[in-house]
């Protein structure tokens, strides 16, 4: 049994000291570490990107790679990516990683990427040039151009001058930017007196193709391959429609009287509602109106382009445009002389009063779209997409078949949705009947900007650190140690309770001699 004892012993004694070793090695792997680390948080460490490439692998994807100088557990990546003026860190990455792919953009856009190498105090050690890369239409999809701009104006609009939305390299300054497959253009003329600033003019075009944008995301198409707005000295505001706009220098309709806000928006809106999709009694519009026995369809151009035009804004300035316009509906026009039915308001037409059929027509949309989503867990996006898949007008003799009507859009409110908007229709279209809204509802509006301007990370590492190789010695020597103590332990007491239990022979030998 004493033999036995010593051997167990031999043994933990044996492991005590195979844990000494590992310890003293982890222990030196980890000063190590800790002295790369100390020389990584005081930048003393060279780490150069040797290396930065963008491709676009399909329509929705783009892959990145790279190659760094040095990489460690201790450096992190950081995957930024541009979009017009939005800024997305889409992923922090262990340097040791070296490529990633960009699942979250649309076909036919332009992106901008490049890669930040920082330490694990987010301070930056070295970052890459930046990439641009412009993704490829996805020829199976529906919404993608198809006419070059000239050929569609000629088919469209026969009837438009020549010169028309026209611009050369050598008279105007051009910025651009691709969206959807569209080449966004702001063609502005060199001789404008007077000269908008620098930083408005960057303003207002990086606006433009902020709502372009924002205006497609609604019906995820568009039927030509650019989108114009040009810039004249002396220019009046023309156009409204699928090809673009023209503003001017001076007066209501310069450029920096427009500004970047709600009107622009509108205006761009209008390459959909009143360009692609036209209606059918666009009256007045200089002809002769009678509201007594003619209904004028005029309110849907204005009052869903309203609508959208106040959508598109950043959220809350969207908010706070729909909120006025209930104030003004409600204190300006309900109960007065000037709440008639929609379809009579554009008698209104150019007089200081036409903002009624703007105004009330935006109300009505934003209940459409709460009915929608109540009912159906639709939105007034997916009911414009349906309208448009149908009645969208891409030559002048489609005109005669696809205008759309009240009497239409009712129709094709019931077909799509699950709700009979007849009686809401003869209340709030027809007739005068107050409209049911306290207050303007943001769960309303959120879902109708899906716009993926801005994404969240999407793998953040520094968040979900995996033990290392030196984490696992520092356990499995602890677990040694900690096998070795209690092995002895239970040794030691077993030997101390055997010891208790032996009989005293000598006293037992004493007691038989004197009996």
């Amino acid at each position: 049994m004493e033999t036995t004892y010593r051997k167990t012993l031999i043994v933990v004694f044996s492991l005590l000291i195979m844990s000494s070793t590992l310890l003293g090695n982890t222990t030196n792997c980890i000063n190590g570490t800790w002295s790369k680390t100390e020389n990584l948080l005081k930048n003393e460490v060279k780490v150069e990107v040797l290396q930065f490439n963008v491709t676009a692998t399909s329509p929705y994807s783009v892959k990145l790679q790279w190659k760094l100088s040095y990489n460690s557990s201790n450096l992190y990546i950081k995957v930024i990516r541009y979009f017009i003026t939005f800024e997305s860190t889409i992923a922090i990455l262990s340097s040791t990683i070296s490529n990633f792919t960009d699942q979250w953009v649309q076909f036919g856009t332009q992106y901008s990427y490049k890669i930040v190498v920082i330490n694990e105090n987010n301070e930056i050690l070295a970052q890459s040039e930046t990439k641009h890369i412009i993704t490829p239409i996805d020829q199976n999809n529906p919404g993608k151009p198809l006419y070059n701009w000239t050929y569609y104006k000629n088919i469209k609009y026969p009837f438009s001058q020549e010169n028309y939305l026209n611009y050369d390299q050598d008279n105007f300054t051009i910025f651009r930017y691709i969206l959807h497959g569209v080449n966004v253009t702001v063609a502005v003329a060199k001789n404008l007196s007077p000269n908008p600033s620098t930083n408005f003019l960057t303003s207002f075009v990086n606006h433009v193709f902020t709502y372009f944008h924002r205006h497609w995301t609604v019906y995820q198409a568009f039927p030509i391959n650019e989108y114009r707005i040009i810039v004249l000295h002396n220019g009046k505001l023309c156009g409204e429609d699928e090809l673009g706009l023209q503003y001017g220098d001076t007066g209501k309709d310069a450029i920096t009287q427009v500004g970047t806000g709600g009107r622009l928006s509108h205006e761009i809106g209008h390459a959909w509602i009143g360009g692609i999709l036209q209606v059918e009694r666009n009256l007045p519009n200089g002809k002769t109106f009678n509201p007594e026995t003619q209904d004028s369809d005029k309110w849907i151009i204005e009052g869903f382009d309203s609508f959208y035009g106040n959508i598109q804004l950043d959220l809350q300035e969207a908010l706070n445009m729909l909120q006025h316009d209930l104030e003004y509906y409600r204190n300006t026009m309900l109960g007065t002389s000037l709440d008639k039915p929609l379809v009579d308001l554009p008698i209104y037409f150019g007089t200081e009063y036409a903002y009624t059929y703007y105004c009330k027509g935006e109300l009505v949309a934003y209940l459409i779209n709460k009915i929608l989503i109540d009912t159906d867990n639709k939105t007034l996006n997916d009911f414009m997409r349906y309208l448009y898949s149908k009645y969208n007008i891409t030559t002048w003799e489609e005109r005669e078949t696809k205008l759309i009507s009240t009497e239409k859009l009712l129709q094709e409110l019931n077909n799509f949705s699950k709700y009979n908007f007849t009686e809401f229709f003869q209340k709030y279209v027809y007739n005068t009947t107050e409209l049911p809204i306290e207050k303007i509802d943001t769960k309303y509006i959120q879902p109708l900007r899906n716009f993926q301007e801005q994404i969240p990370t999407q793998i953040n590492m520094t968040q979900t650190q995996q033990p290392t190789k030196n984490t696992n010695l520092i356990i499995a020597t602890s677990t040694i140690i900690i096998t070795a103590t209690l092995i002895t332990t239970i040794l030691i007491t077993k030997r101390k309770n055997k010891k208790d239990k032996t009989p005293n022979l000598s006293n037992s030998s004493s007691n038989q001699t004197k009996s």
